[in-house]
């Protein structure tokens, strides 16, 4: 099955249709029930492995025949095997299909639902490397560059766009995750438009960096703190050469 949707139209807030039924959004006011569950609802199978081997969870190897049964297992065979997945993807499918598909979903639909979910809340998988080196390396990447650009809070784009947008937090509840995010960057873009065109009136060459405000936002741009295999072998060349 290929379930079709445009990304364009999840704009919309509109239920997606599948062969499940129609597949409806969170409502933001819903979100803190369910904010556990899509923390486990994202992880990839890789994710899922790396947690249960970390040494606070694995110090003295307690989950190593857990861990060695999980790498001959697919996510969908996971989610079905461990308790709190389970929960997590029933708990999810009931809300947003008014009903629990798991027991009647395929493995490739499996996989095609997920996926249409993830974009649907915004979500993203974390890339995990199969090196423990590149790992941690891309974990310390990732604290910095989040320390670099402040914490922003689900309460800050909240209440950011019910400014920019003039729109009460009543209403913004009623939306979804994608419509939030989508008029949070908007808005910004639109600032910047404004500042970057006050300063070219004074600044020709402020003019040169002016940008569409109406450009094409991508909610699902691949992270930059991530390290490849390559690049970390590179940066570590010099090192390893004394």
């Amino acid at each position: 099955m290929v379930i079709a949707f445009n990304l364009d139209y999840l704009i919309t807030g509109q239920p997606i249709k599948t062969p499940y039924g129609e597949c409806s959004f969170i409502k933001i006011k819903d979100y803190p029930q369910f904010q556990n569950h899509l923390a486990l609802f994202k992880m990839s199978k890789k994710e899922i492995i790396y947690n249960y081997s970390k040494k606070e969870n694995n110090q003295y190897g307690e989950l190593d025949e857990l861990i060695a049964e999980l790498k001959k297992m697919t996510l969908f065979e996971i989610t079905g095997e461990l308790e709190n997945f389970k929960e997590a993807y029933e708990s999810i499918f009931n809300y947003m299909f008014g009903k629990n598909i798991l027991e009647d979903i395929s493995e490739d639909d499996f996989n095609e639902i997920r996926n249409l979910i993830l974009k649907m809340c915004v979500l993203k998988e974390e890339k995990i490397s199969s090196n423990p080196e590149i790992q941690r390396a891309n974990e310390r990447s990732q604290r910095v560059k989040q320390a670099d650009s402040g914490n922003v809070e689900l309460a800050d784009i909240i209440d950011s766009v019910a400014i920019g947008a003039n729109t009460p937090i009543h209403v913004i509840n009623e939306g979804s995750m994608y419509q939030l995010y989508r008029l949070y960057y908007r808005i910004a873009q639109f600032k910047n438009y404004e500042t970057t065109t006050l300063f070219a009136t004074v600044s020709p060459e402020a003019g040169k960096n002016i940008e569409s405000w109406s450009k094409s936002i991508d909610l699902f741009e691949e992270e930059k703190h991530y390290m490849s295999r390559e690049s970390f072998f590179n940066s570590t060349k010099g090192f390893a050469q004394g």
